[in-house]
């Protein structure tokens, strides 16, 4: 498999992780006392700064070339891992059929969170070649 398709897949899964932590977050103790739509719009600065993080990192960790187009794939492959993982825990932990995950992108918060999530495929580019990961 390509390297870029599979760090891409790792940087992802990390994204996937550190948003189910913010999910849980937002869920038990913001959304009780908010609309979800606030919740969201609070959630999504911490979200994207920590995705900024982790896509650097991965971007260096797996040399990914400066190219437009393999910054584009890396990005994608992020996006569509963590949409995957996504998918598959609606179904499974939260016992919802497979359209449910779809229909909720269409709610306020969702449509929200969807539009932070994009920004995963061009994050990449703004990115300088060989930018060390901890700066």
């Amino acid at each position: 498999m390509n390297k870029t398709l599979v760090t891409g897949l790792l940087a992802g899964l990390t994204i996937f992780a550190a948003g189910f932590v913010l999910g849980i977050i937002r869920t038990l103790w913001l959304v009780p006392q908010m609309p979800a739509w606030q919740a969201v719009l609070i959630e999504g600065p911490v979200i994207l700064t920590l995705t900024w993080f982790v896509l650097r990192f991965w971007v260096r960790r797996g040399a990914i070339s400066a190219a437009t187009s393999t910054r584009l794939m890396f990005g994608g492959m992020a996006l569509i891992t963590l949409w995957l993982c996504e998918w598959i825990m609606t179904i499974a932990l939260m016992t919802e059929d497979p359209g449910f995950f779809f229909r909720s992108l269409a709610t306020l918060p969702g449509a929200m969170g969807l539009a932070g999530q994009l920004l995963i495929i061009f994050m990449p580019l703004w990115m300088k070649p060989g930018q060390d990961p901890i700066r």
